[in-house]
């Protein structure tokens, strides 16, 4: 009896010992399922957001803008933007249009929180009338581009697991601002237009009270789910790069807007003659491709340098998680990596930094910039107009790597000597004469021989 008491006494006891060690796997594997989540979206769930706060992180603005760009699509079906191979569906462009425009509608209204659609009872009538102010020219013979550009994101918490995403942004230059309800458990998501938000009044400082919309769980129709990006540097570089390829070519509007304000100032001086500049490259652009890239934190700001494959530069200052602004290269103004070095050297390491803008300007072909830095009585000299150097420096000039070897100071001027390497290999010794000026300014010559 006592040996049947002891064999009952242990069984009890393994059987709690498998449970507690059962629930304690569990627990540490529910905790990791969230720390593996939580850890790329940078998210307390303990702490909720009580208010609207800006996106403080990339791998959420990009998951949410993969959900934003997916919409997007769903727009340009219902706009008959859709590129369709009639050819091969064997379908006329009314035909093909009306069958884009059946999916595209049939689809939406599957994104479509059901709670918005109850509040504004939607129709297809007016979803079709209210997507048309994004219409663009073009159909579905031919790939339409909608211009999306994110101006603010901002996210609040409804329960631990169901956010609220509001999104200011414009499409295709008009506004398209929208509400995302976000199912972190789920991976799904719902959407509020923007009728929605200007009727309950949904904006940064609206009150917990205030909110409408409920926390329940959002359920996977096949449509409606999203995955979550993870957004290394990497990612972030080719993202910003090809979103600016994107402007260059089909929205030069945004791309001049987006442009670093003293830059473009500096560089182009008006829109116009920033679209005339892309007009006149648009062929080289459009084979541009980003070949590196490097991350630098710079003055409490995170910067990402990209060079495509001739060696051009497009420095994206990101203003935060959302904006940024662009520089397209390293000479027109002075960035503040370039003020610390040269306000901390002597006159000799001076030079052979503007002497690197000059080389710089000559391989981004921009003689504009080193003829303006000419002695103003060597250029009366030597050209007589702007046309007259860009002459000379496509002979001399272009296509070759430039080494910096020396420099003498005589009196107020520096005499440098430089190495010129054309492609064929032939070199060519250059002796440039350069004045220092107030600030990071200065003039130069050059043996024209």
């Amino acid at each position: 009896m006592k040996d049947k008491k002891k064999i009952l006494l242990l069984l009890i006891s393994l059987i709690i010992i498998t449970a507690i060690c059962v629930t304690i796997i569990i627990v540490i594997q529910k905790k990791q399922k969230n720390a593996s989540y939580d850890k790329h979206l940078n998210y307390d769930p303990v702490e909720l957001k009580e208010e609207f706060v800006e996106i403080s992180n990339s791998s959420y603005f990009y998951t949410i803008k993969g959900i934003i760009n997916k919409f997007v699509s769903y727009i340009k079906q219902v706009n008959g933007d859709q590129y369709l191979d009639l050819e091969k569906l064997k379908m006329t462009e009314k035909e093909a249009t009306a069958e884009l425009q059946k999916e595209g509608i049939n689809t939406i209204k599957e994104i479509l929180d059901q709670q918005y659609i109850d509040d504004v009872q939607i129709s297809d009538e007016n979803l079709m009338k209210y997507f048309s102010q994004y219409k663009q020219k073009g159909n579905c013979k031919e790939n339409v581009y909608y211009s999306l550009k994110i101006e603010d994101v901002l996210i609040k918490d409804i329960n631990a697991n169901v956010k609220l995403v509001l999104v200011k942004s414009q499409l295709t230059n008009k506004d398209f601002n929208i509400l995302i309800k976000l199912d972190n458990e789920n991976m799904t998501y719902s959407i509020f237009l923007e009728d929605y938000i200007t009727k309950y009044n949904y904006d940064k400082n609206m009150k917990k009270e205030d909110f409408k919309i409920n926390d329940a769980n959002i359920d996977s129709n096949g449509y409606n789910e999203y995955k979550s990006i993870i957004a290394e540097d990497e990612y972030v570089s080719i993202q910003l790069f090809n979103d600016f390829k994107n402007y260059l070519l089909k929205d030069t509007k945004t791309a001049y807007d987006v442009l670093n304000e003293e830059y473009r100032e500096k560089k182009y001086g008006s829109y116009e003659n920033f679209a005339n500049y892309i007009e006149q490259n648009r062929e080289e652009l459009q084979n541009i491709e980003i070949k590196m890239y490097n991350k630098e934190e710079i003055d409490g700001k995170t910067k990402y340098i990209c060079l495509d494959e001739k060696g051009k530069y497009y420095i994206f200052t990101k203003e935060n998680t959302v904006n940024y602004n662009v520089i397209l290269d390293t000479y027109t103004i002075d960035l503040p990596e370039f003020l610390e070095k040269y306000n901390s050297n002597k006159g000799e390491i001076k030079v052979g930094l503007n002497l690197q803008k000059i080389f710089d300007a000559i391989k981004n072909e921009d003689y504009k910039f080193v003829y303006n830095k000419l002695d103003e009585t060597f250029r009366k000299n030597n050209f007589k107009t702007e046309e007259d150097f860009v002459k000379y420096a496509e002979q001399n000039f272009a296509n070759c790597e430039f080494k910096y070897s020396s420099c003498e100071k005589t009196n107020t001027l520096y005499v440098a000597k430089v190495k010129i390497t054309k492609n064929n290999g032939e070199t060519k010794a250059k002796e440039f004469i350069m004045k220092l000026q107030e600030g990071t300014d200065f003039v130069m010559s050059f043996n024209v021989n």
